[in-house]
């Protein structure tokens, strides 16, 4: 009987052990497919094609003809309100671009015609642009000693009721204010000239004024300057009672002139 009894039990932990071990088997089986499960499968997932690359556009065909148009355009603006040398050094520069334009016209553009009879009418434009970018070259020295270029241009500084004020250097010491007055036949100073500079007095001259006749006094200038035109040892009056004065045809005689919005050329005859 205990012989049996101790059998049985045997028999029954060898069961229980074999059952336990199944069961831990199927559990870590089953952890085993849980992880798999989760990790990611990477040949299932399909990567997006890469875009294919923008291809750009071609560049629109130039046309030589219309850049030379929009050149000379710029050109003939920019001179209406030229006044210096470095004004007319930026118009010569586009009547260039514009000639090197029509000179690139291929012949088989249906403006080239056009183009070959522009070309001399540029050229010439091109031709006075650069006569006014250049520094004002004398002609011939008198026996004053007067500086008399063939091209010169005063800037106008502003307008004051129809009167034209601009800069004028006196013995090459100080710049004044003065008219510009086609209707003076004589420069006449302002006493704020004669007061600044201690001009000497060489005569008096007399004036009509609204009480009568008056007597103003005449002063030696060594120098009259603007911008290239010099005039020497000139005797003029002075008007103690004008701020500005006048700016007379003594000074531009032998010139034809041009008013311009921005300055006034002048063209040796």
């Amino acid at each position: 009987m205990p012989q049996r009894f101790l059998r049985t039990t045997a028999l029954l932990f060898a069961s229980s052990l074999l059952a336990y071990g199944a069961i831990a088997c199927s559990s870590e089986e089953a952890e085993e497919a849980d992880v798999s499960a989760s990790e990611p499968v990477q040949a299932a997932v399909s990567q997006p094609a890469p875009p294919k690359p923008k291809t750009k556009p071609p560049a629109p065909k130039r046309n030589s003809y219309n850049e030379a148009i929009r050149n000379a355009s710029s050109a003939i603006n920019y001179s209406k309100t030229a006044a210096v040398r470095e004004d007319w050094t930026i118009v010569v520069s586009y009547w260039n671009r514009a000639i090197k334009n029509l000179q690139a016209t291929p012949k088989d553009h249906p403006q080239y015609s056009e183009a070959q009879k522009k070309l001399p009418q540029y050229q010439r434009f091109l031709a006075e642009a650069q006569q006014k970018a250049q520094p004002p070259q004398p002609t011939k020295v008198n026996e004053k000693g007067d500086i008399n270029p063939k091209y010169f241009a005063i800037p106008i500084k502003r307008r004051e009721g129809g009167l034209l004020v601009i800069d004028v250097k006196v013995n090459n010491q100080q710049t004044f204010e003065m008219y510009f007055d086609t209707g003076a036949q004589i420069t006449l100073l302002s006493g704020v000239v004669d007061s600044t500079l201690d001009l000497p007095q060489v005569d008096s001259m007399g004036i009509r004024g609204v009480g009568g006749a008056i007597f103003i006094p005449v002063v030696k200038v060594q120098t009259l300057e603007t911008n290239g035109r010099i005039k020497k040892n000139m005797q003029l009056p002075v008007h103690y009672d004008m701020n500005i004065g006048l700016l007379g045809q003594d000074f531009f005689e032998g010139y034809d002139y041009t008013i311009k919005q921005n300055a006034i050329e002048f063209r040796l005859r």
